[in-house]
């Protein structure tokens, strides 16, 4: 299992958690989002610090075409980055599997009962599902949790990944991961590593991920 960190939007927090051995982060380029990240930002954020060793996502929802496009042409051009072994993208919107394909990069998609996600593990870019916490804690509280993971199981003969993304600050139930096999856990920066909007508290933020690196053992 590996532990990644979504919405990071600072130097100094991305710093941080490349010290304590984070290797994979996910930039959030949705414009209504809490952690959204400026292009021109992100590019400082890279040209900083990035090594070869990390692992690159790129959040996208509802984006139209040639802007996802524009983006990953400048970082293609990026002289920090090697574009095909180190970026891949994240969707969590619900358009069609054409859509996410056209860009031919590998992605990952937020899991959704609203669409056909079957087609998904035909996909040739298509890397995995990123679940959400609370859609689980749902599913398990109704039920179906085990039942619908099998069934998925049965359908990956790919072997598609299986993520969860949750708030960085949550409670899992060490039944439902052992059960379930992620294959990393994403933690999501929120208000409750901050002292204030957008001002990471980094003790705390060191703290948690420390935390959560003892429990699961990664």
């Amino acid at each position: 299992m590996e532990l990644s960190v979504s919405g990071v939007y600072g130097p100094e927090s991305l710093h941080l958690l490349m010290n304590l051995g984070i290797k994979r982060f996910c930039f959030d380029l949705r414009p209504l989002s809490l952690n959204f990240l400026q292009e021109y930002k992100l590019h400082q954020i890279l040209k900083t610090y990035v090594t070869p060793n990390e692992q690159i996502l790129i959040q996208f929802e509802n984006e139209k075409t040639y802007v996802v496009e524009k983006i990953l042409a400048d970082l293609k051009k990026s002289p920090v980055l090697d574009f095909s072994k180190q970026v891949s993208l994240e969707f969590s919107d619900t358009q069609d599997v054409e859509y996410y394909e056209q860009f031919g990069v590998p992605y990952y998609w937020h899991f959704s009962t609203k669409m056909n996600y079957q087609e998904f593990f035909h996909a040739p870019n298509f890397q995995g599902f990123i679940f959400q916490l609370k859609d689980l804690i749902d599913w398990f509280q109704d039920g179906s949790l085990y039942t619908f993971f099998k069934s998925l199981n049965d359908q990956n003969v790919h072997k598609k990944h299986f993520n969860l993304c949750l708030p960085i600050q949550s409670n899992i139930p060490e039944s439902m991961l052992d059960f379930l096999n992620f294959h990393s856990i994403e933690l999501l920066i929120n208000k409750s590593v901050e002292d204030s909007y957008r001002n990471i508290n980094l003790e705390q933020l060191k703290s948690v991920v420390v935390g959560y690196r003892h429990a699961l053992s990664i």
